[in-house]
């Protein structure tokens, strides 16, 4: 039942991630009044790359996965020894910094980090950070991996063999989406935050209920 219920309302939440970003469903301003026409911008407008390179050994390394996002790496070992030159193989990503995979946006691999503090990354990575005078960090976090735009990054995608298309981030700063303004963005962010919140909630219920169902096995056959 629990399980059923995180299915739907993941289900939920792509459908209405879906109709926000296509204006199929519009929020209205506090005073009930109508939000103007989205905008269309350039990614280039809002986006500034973070192009340093980190040489600190204590720094912590981390990875960027289409489930977690930006997480610290937690196998023991790390591919350090297989690094020909350690000064130049990572960049410096810092906290609400973007990171993207341009061999596998196509498929989801761009995410925020919410690491507070400073961590590196493969320098193979592309890390940004966004004017928030513009667009609203976490609207970016859901704009970012939902259909429509997931869709738009394979059509984007470039090379000769399907299995090695990729989005260069030369091409993605060119690209334009309509952006609406910064008060309806941050309505439809925290509409989605809210839904997100729950789905946790219920991520978390099915661990426990796991865990439970595990004590009590360990009982029965003690």
């Amino acid at each position: 039942q629990l399980t059923q219920k995180h299915a739907l309302l993941s289900q939920y939440k792509q459908g209405m991630m879906q109709k926000l970003f296509s204006q199929q469903i519009r929020f209205k301003a506090d005073d009930g009044s109508e939000f103007g026409e989205w905008e269309t911008l350039k990614f280039k407008y809002f986006i500034q790359e973070r192009n340093q390179i980190c040489s600190d050994a204590t720094v912590e390394l981390c990875s960027l996965t289409i489930e977690k996002g930006v997480t610290e790496k937690t196998e023991r070992y790390t591919r350090d020894f297989l690094v020909k030159d350690e000064k130049n193989a990572y960049k410096e990503v810092h906290f609400n910094d973007f990171v993207m995979n341009p061999m596998n946006l196509r498929f989801g691999a761009i995410a925020k980090s919410n690491m507070d503090k400073i961590v590196k990354i493969s320098k193979y990575y592309n890390v940004f950070n966004i004017n928030q005078n513009i667009v609203n960090l976490d609207y970016f976090v859901y704009f970012s991996v939902s259909k429509p735009i997931i869709d738009f990054y394979n059509l984007m995608s470039t090379g000769s063999l399907i299995e090695k298309r990729r989005n260069h981030f030369k091409d993605f700063i060119q690209y334009e989406k309509s952006f609406p303004c910064l008060e309806e963005q941050t309505k439809i962010a925290n509409f989605l935050s809210a839904i997100n919140q729950k789905i946790e909630v219920v991520a978390q219920q099915i661990e426990q209920a796991k865990t439970w169902k595990k004590g009590l096995l360990q009982q029965m056959f003690v």
